[in-house]
């Protein structure tokens, strides 16, 4: 879950983790992608900033849409690009709480998480969760057939 241009790694997933924990599980792999400007205004508090990132697999993500998380999940990983000197906005206790979030939405599902940094006035924020389970949209062409 590397992203070009940025420029250190304060935490980052653990390559063996990434690999054995999430891309080999045998299940279906998720993958979103959210762009969270922070210049706009809109985020007005740490728990605004801590519900967009977390909000990134339920929202409008067509490789993420329609799983059922809460029940299929096997594990999740997460990765937040943030903007250079934004350590106050995004630092430990922050990811921290995001993963406490998450380990309650997906209870029993390892959660691997990294931060860095490059040179922008936006965040991204990647998921990959993989998955036992089919999307709602692929279980109602089953049916269908």
């Amino acid at each position: 879950m590397e992203c070009s241009n940025h420029s250190r790694i304060d935490k980052s997933l653990d390559a063996e983790d990434f690999k054995n924990k999430l891309l080999l599980t045998g299940g279906i792999l998720t993958f979103a992608k959210k762009k969270i400007n922070l210049q706009n205004g809109d985020l007005k508090s740490e728990n605004d900033l801590i519900d967009a990132i977390v909000f990134t697999y339920r929202e409008k993500n067509v490789l993420a849409n329609g799983f059922d998380y809460q029940n299929d999940a096997i594990a999740f990983g997460i990765k937040i690009v943030m903007p250079k000197n934004t350590e106050k906005i995004l630092n430990q206790d922050t990811l921290e709480k995001i993963n406490r979030r998450l380990q309650e939405e997906l209870e029993g599902v390892p959660v691997y998480y990294g931060r860095s940094t490059w040179d922008s006035k936006h965040a991204l924020v990647y998921t990959i969760c993989s998955l036992r389970g089919l999307p709602g949209r692929a279980k109602n062409l089953k049916q269908r057939v």
